[in-house]
């Protein structure tokens, strides 16, 4: 993935992470397939990191968002 991105391009990603498991919202079922975001940021260390977001984001009845920050 990394040598995809051209030189001053911008990688933009949604991923589940472990703390996904309970909600069983359809997230991967191979746990090799969910992160920790230390494991993330370990990844793409040698990046400029521009916003990372670690929370829940919950959807209402009335297509209100509210966001929870762990």
């Amino acid at each position: 993935m990394k040598k995809a991105i051209k030189p001053g391009g911008y990688f933009l990603t949604e991923v589940y992470s472990h703390q996904q498991i309970p909600y069983r919202s359809g997230e991967p079922k191979d746990l090799g397939f969910l992160y920790k975001p230390e494991e993330f940021l370990e990844t793409f260390a040698d990046w400029r990191t521009i916003h990372l977001f670690v929370g829940e984001v919950v959807v209402t009845k009335e297509n209100c968002i509210m966001v929870y920050l762990m």
